[in-house]
């Protein structure tokens, strides 16, 4: 057991220095590309002295060989040396920038994420043991709900509704209702980790395993704590982020970038090193008391037997046994529904897609027996904006998902060659993992500019990870493959339509496209006025990812109402 122990974490510090040395990698040589030029932010105001530019470009040193400019920004890094604001605060020290922002980004979501955690841990071994089957269903209905509600809606709706209407808080500028927000999502998160944890079969557990679920989980909440930061306008790190990505301050993006890349590295090898000293301890027989609460006996093997994948089991009888859940029922019913809209948007609007691009009189009108859900920018009805925004939503998560599942499917089957080509297909999926997918895209548009394209491409890129693991586990049976693929493409579905409407809220998609992020954000400044031009839009955010987590919940952990438990 010990010789284990010595093993993982050997892995685990190579994976961190790994994931480490390829993110600095990655920042550094995309941050040359992005917008913005690193040498006007040390310039006077005005008009360019061309013989000064290029005296401070030889002292930045920028005419010096990469090797060197990446030596010199490591080195910058560790004493300090972030630059200066160029366009947020002209000639600030980065730093100093940073100093003035990362405190608020760590002490509002400190106590959420550590209750959230504890609770979640207690939440998630009671969801196991617990016998009763409407117990076991109502906790994974809250989970679903948990991890379903997109800030687009619920933080621009507890605005609304609990700080402009009851006015019980300030709508803007105050911690207490994002902090909520943020632990109802971090409890979740971790029920839905706990369970999954325990209910892997032993040989399905590693390293590889923890840390993907780890970074997964991490990228949900840095786009959650993101959008809290911009929805109730907290002058926190990532919105600063936010802010220099739209103004092309290079320093503050490098940095910025960087910073984040250090605390994932750093939340991976704490949560390894946990993952590693929790499993020696659960094998240690003189750990009793340890296993008596958090460890697997007969009931929680029993309960992890139920929910396993088996390649024996015939396709029919796998997929009756998860149509008789309540979660795969309602997941079926959303996820249909949004299908039928996304073929056929017309369905629920006459309207083409270029007059409801159109420009019409009464903006922000109220709902009418001409526009049923009212009226937004430029007088458009909001009903058909929604119609083609929840099309836009499913097309391009669809083929994004069906993109990685390709790719990852194919590297899945590569790593079962052999132990050591795994080891190395694995952990090079954790490290790709390490620069989030929101992030990654927002520097792809500063290089490349807006474009759907883009968007999908980098989306599928983090499908790939989670589908290589999911292949690398088991036999090579097609029938066991098609199965984990099935319950789990509605997964990938619902967490890349939240980072695209994400990303659609803060102006990086196509403008061609009708979408929900862009709908809201264009309400957003007139939602006590309006709200029917914003709420509808994150509404349907919200229901679509319940519909598709519902979904995988469903067909991955079926509770049927009635019958064999």
């Amino acid at each position: 057991m010990l010789k284990a122990v010595k093993k993982n974490v050997i892995k685990l510090i190579l994976v961190s220095i790994g994931a480490l040395v390829l993110g600095l990698v990655l920042i550094f040589i995309f941050s040359n590309f992005v917008p913005g030029d690193p040498i006007l932010a040390y310039l006077p105001e005005g008009k360019i002295d061309w013989e000064l530019y290029e005296q401070m470009k030889q002292h930045l040193g920028f005419n010096d060989p990469m090797f060197i400019q990446f030596i010199r920004y490591v080195f910058d890094l560790l004493t300090g040396n972030l630059g200066v604001s160029f366009s947020i605060a002209r000639g600030q020290p980065v730093f100093e920038l940073l100093a003035d922002n990362i405190p608020l980004s760590i002490g509002f979501p400190l106590l959420p994420l550590i209750f959230g955690l504890i609770a979640g841990i207690f939440l998630g071994i009671l969801s196991i043991k617990v016998r009763n089957r409407f117990v076991k269903l109502l906790i994974q209905i809250l989970i679903v709900l948990g991890i379903s509600m997109p800030m687009l809606f619920i933080g621009m709706w507890f605005q609304y509704i609990l700080a402009f209407q009851l006015g019980l808080f300030p709508t803007t500028g105050d911690l207490f209702l994002p902090s909520c927000i943020l632990f109802v999502l971090t409890l979740f998160l971790t029920t839905r980790q706990v369970r999954s944890n325990y209910l892997k079969p032993p040989e399905e557990k590693s390293i590889w395993s923890n840390s993907l679920h780890i970074l997964f989980y991490s990228s949900i909440l840095i786009v959650s704590i993101t959008l809290l930061e911009t929805i109730f306008n907290l002058p926190g790190f990532f919105s600063l982020l936010i802010t220099a990505f739209n103004n092309a301050d290079y320093w503050v993006i490098r940095s910025g970038l960087s910073g984040l890349v250090l605390l994932l590295v750093i939340i991976l090898l704490l949560s390894n090193l946990t993952y590693t000293i929790y499993n020696h301890y659960l094998g240690k027989s003189q750990s009793r008391r340890f296993i008596k609460f958090f460890g697997r006996n007969e009931q929680i093997i029993e309960e992890g037997a139920r929910y396993e994948f088996d390649s024996d089991q015939k396709f029919k009888d796998f997929t009756i046994y998860r149509l008789k859940s309540p979660l795969t029922i309602i997941g079926l019913v959303i996820v249909g529904y949004a299908i039928i809209v996304a073929i056929f948007p017309q369905l629920l609007t006459p309207l083409t897609v270029q007059e409801a691009f159109g420009v019409y009189p009464g903006s922000w009108g109220p709902p009418s027996p001409a526009n049923p859900l009212g009226k937004t920018k430029f007088g458009r009805d909001v009903l058909a904006l929604l119609a083609y925004g929840i099309s836009t939503s499913v097309k391009v998560s669809f083929l994004t998902v069906l993109i990685g599942i390709v790719l990852g499917t194919s590297f899945g089957y590569l790593s079962k060659v052999h132990k050591i080509v795994k080891e190395l297909v694995l952990g090079f999926m954790v490290i790709l993992f390490i620069v989030p997918s929101f992030f990654m895209i927002l520097i792809f548009f500063g290089i490349l500019g807006g474009g759907v394209g883009i968007t999908t491409g980098i989306l599928a890129a983090y499908v790939i990870p989670i589908v290589t693991f999911l292949i690398s586990e088991g036999d090579y049976s097609f029938k066991l493959t098609a199965k984990k693929l099935v319950a789990y493409l509605p997964l990938f579905m619902g967490f890349n339509l939240l980072i695209f409407e994400s990303l659609a809220f803060f102006g990086y998609t196509d403008y061609r496209l009708i979408t929900l992020g862009i709908n809201i954000a264009q309400a957003r400044a007139y939602l006590f006025i309006a709200p029917w031009a914003s709420l509808w839009s994150g509404l349907a955010v919200f229901v679509l990812i319940m519909g598709f987590f519902s979904l995988h919940y469903g067909l991955k952990e079926p509770i049927p109402i009635a019958g064999r438990l």
